[in-house]
């Protein structure tokens, strides 16, 4: 399976609400939401070719030791995938969770 996604990140205000609540210094964590449409490409066992519409939605928090935002690190970050043709399921849903390093120039 193959998916090509395009999407938007979005954090600010609202979400800076939710990290003074409990207590985590805004200069240095960030809570965000994320979402995603594309498509999703499978190929099935005689090598036919599927397309279906995709779709990620999701957040996480980051944490920036220098608090300068050119050095993050993704402490956590939760999606759940809708995923047509997902072979294995009968749903077509995933629950996606990853965690990263990001650096910014």
């Amino acid at each position: 399976m193959n998916v090509f996604v395009g999407g938007i990140e979005w954090s600010g205000k609202p979400f800076d609400r939710l990290t003074r609540l409990l207590r985590l210094d805004t200069d240095h964590f960030q809570f965000y939401a994320t979402g995603s449409l594309g498509v999703d490409r499978v190929t099935d066992h005689t090598g036919d070719v599927h397309q279906h519409i995709a779709a990620l939605a999701g957040g996480g928090l980051r944490y920036d030791p220098t608090g300068s935002g050119k050095y993050t690190v993704r402490l956590a970050e939760v999606r759940y995938g809708w995923l047509p043709g997902l072979i294995g399921t009968t749903t077509n849903n995933v629950i996606v969770v990853s965690t990263g390093l990001q650096i910014r120039f």
